[in-house]
């Protein structure tokens, strides 16, 4: 709600899905109506903007078979369960932590039924595997080029 009697003589607003709208002369209640329009479309538009994300899972050469998944990842240890499992972690661009686990499940050559996964955090915008600091996960030349997608294709 404005705090001021100041009518706007015109405003404008262009909406993420193109729609323009103008309204002259508004009033308290049109202007509030339109603020809250706005608002709605940056929500939704956050919603379905591509996230990065740093997740491990457990995957068993043994019982769920090769994959190749086409974003930073590395193999980070073993379990010490009968057959024994492989750690894994990634990068991942997504939309939403439900794509990350689809895109996990559809890496592997035959798709498992599920996959389990230890933690999945969705990390800051500016966020670089390359700049790992630590060391502990090496970003690889071959990595390059698909962690630059916009977006997580499972292709070449």
């Amino acid at each position: 709600m404005r705090k001021d009697n100041v009518k706007p003589l015109t405003l404008s607003a262009v909406f993420f899905d193109k729609s323009v709208l103008e309204l002259k002369n508004i009033d308290d209640e049109e202007f509030d109506a339109c603020c809250e329009k706005v608002q709605r479309e940056k929500e939704r538009s956050r919603r379905m903007a591509i996230k990065k994300y740093w997740v491990r899972w457990y995957g068993c050469w043994k019982t769920m078979g090769p994959f190749t998944l086409y974003t930073p990842w590395w193999q980070s240890g073993f379990t010490s369960d009968e057959p024994e499992r492989q750690i894994f972690v990634a990068a991942i661009k997504a939309k939403s932590e439900e794509e990350v686990k689809d895109i996990l499940l559809g890496c592997y050559d035959k798709r498992p039924n599920d996959i389990e996964i230890s933690f999945m955090d969705e990390l800051e915008e500016d966020w670089n595997p390359e700049e790992n600091k630590s060391g502990r996960f090496p970003f690889a030349d071959w990595m390059k080029k698909y962690w630059e997608r916009e977006k997580y294709e499972q292709k070449e």
